[in-house]
């Protein structure tokens, strides 16, 4: 009983330190603990953290399952078990982390997704952004004085520094390698995609249909440059492009909306507008201004064609390839976790069969991801457009260039639990409105998401 006499947003509030305890602070125990059993003390964490939520949210009695919404995430899930059996030679450690991989994950989407309360979302977006901040000042300590300031060799010899080529050297100093930066994480790519979610996340400050405080302006300028900064220092492509994009495309879209529906007189439209551009803009020039590597290497890419030969070898290597076969090699087979170019090592693993319906799920969710933006959209919700922005961008590339460089344990644990909410607010009536195990008669929309 003493679990009622604490409020459920307090609870809620907990539960989101410890999620962020574990997904932006879970790298530290790889200094202290060989790669297996900090690999496993985390997937145990988060298997209990998700026990507990799931405890928090029966007993409250906020428990509402939506069977359309969830239904192409837990078909990911159930077909990804099924292979576990189909393939007994691969019952391993390997097939287990392989499946935990995406279990975890998925089922904190489901979970959250099943939430009828209601959140302050622009509460738990802040404590993010404080938790953040130290693998921030580390990082500008790293790019500034120290480049080994905090980074540990435990993994390698150069830490979490990943040394990256120019596709052209630079005139000045005709150099052809720069660094990207880990911050306190283990991985230069983890600090980037949370870095991208970061800079996603602080569209929650963004609206237009009410007044912002001069607060609420503070807190976007905090996160948004602190997320972009990590992405320049970082220095991962595919990543700052997809954070940056969908701030971006959910405030013009919402903001677009807004003008067109709502018929606002164009002093309103000028006022919120440049609001946005006297927070956003001097961030952006000033980057600019400072010419990082990473911005260099950006510039390059532009212009020149190797996004493009990049894109098109990733779909050259997603058709079925000549030689595979009906249920594939079993999950696992490549290396325990989801190996490089996601739709490549399916046919390998999955084979034609469980290939075939994994796409069809994929797919599936991509439309509900589609739909939901548009939902968003039109009730000027630029926080949740955002989010669900980013997730599908890192989806549909970790389709074409693989889940497991794309979704670290850490971005895709976070990620996925604040896409569950987002898309149940967002998402129209006719998607939601089917539930099992109701335990609540709060409305389907609850909670707070501006």
């Amino acid at each position: 009983m003493w679990l009622r006499s604490i409020p459920l947003n307090s609870q809620i509030v907990v539960a989101f330190a410890c999620l962020f305890s574990i997904t932006v602070y879970g790298d530290l125990l790889k200094r202290l603990l060989a790669p297996f059993w900090a690999l496993g003390a985390l997937y145990a964490f988060a298997c209990f953290w998700l026990l507990l939520v799931f405890f928090i949210f029966v007993h409250r009695r906020v428990f509402r399952t939506n069977v359309q919404l969830i239904t192409p995430f837990a078909s990911i899930i159930a077909l990804y078990f099924i292979q576990i059996f189909v393939h007994p030679q691969f019952f391993s450690l390997d097939a287990l982390v392989f499946f935990l991989y995406f279990f975890i994950p998925v089922s904190s989407l489901i979970l959250w997704n099943s939430f009828s309360g209601e959140i302050d979302t622009r509460k738990i977006v802040f404590i993010f952004g404080i938790f953040m901040l130290p693998h921030h000042i580390v990082a500008i300590i790293q790019i500034l004085f120290d480049q080994g300031f905090g980074v540990s060799t435990a993994y390698s010899e150069h830490g979490g520094v990943i040394l990256r080529s120019f596709i052209a050297p630079t005139t000045e100093e005709h150099t052809t390698v720069f660094a990207r930066l880990p911050g306190l994480f283990v991985s230069a790519d983890r600090y980037a995609g949370m870095s991208a979610l970061q800079v996603a996340l602080s569209a929650y400050f963004v609206s237009f249909d009410r007044k912002n405080t001069p607060i609420d302006l503070s807190k976007f300028i905090f996160l948004l440059t602190l997320g972009i900064l990590g992405l320049f220092i970082s220095g991962v492509r595919s990543r700052t492009g997809i954070g940056i994009s969908s701030i971006l495309a959910a405030t013009m879209a919402c903001y677009l909306y807004w003008y067109l529906s709502e018929r606002v007189s164009l002093r309103k439209v000028f006022r919120h507008l440049v609001g946005f551009l006297l927070g956003a803009i001097p961030i952006i020039g000033a980057f600019w201004v400072m010419n990082f590597d990473s911005l260099i290497m950006l510039k390059q890419t532009f212009m020149s064609d190797d996004i493009f030969i990049r894109l098109g070898q990733m779909f050259a290597m997603s058709l079925p390839p000549a030689d595979v076969t009906m249920v594939g090699q079993g999950i696992g087979s490549l290396g325990g976790r989801p190996a490089e170019f996601g739709i490549w090592a399916m046919w390998r693993e999955s084979g034609l069969l469980f290939s075939s319906f994994l796409l069809l799920s994929y797919f599936t969710v991509i439309v509900v991801c589609v739909i939901a933006i548009i939902g968003g959209i039109r009730a000027n919700n630029v926080g949740d457009t955002s989010v669900i922005f980013c997730f599908l961008g890192f989806l549909m590339f970790g389709m074409l260039a693989g889940f497991s460089t794309n979704f670290e344990y850490s971005l895709g644990l976070a990620l996925f639990t604040l896409t569950g909410m987002a898309l149940r607010r967002s998402a129209p009536k006719w998607l939601v409105q089917s539930s099992l195990f109701e335990r609540s008669k709060a409305s389907s929309f609850g909670g707070i998401s501006k």
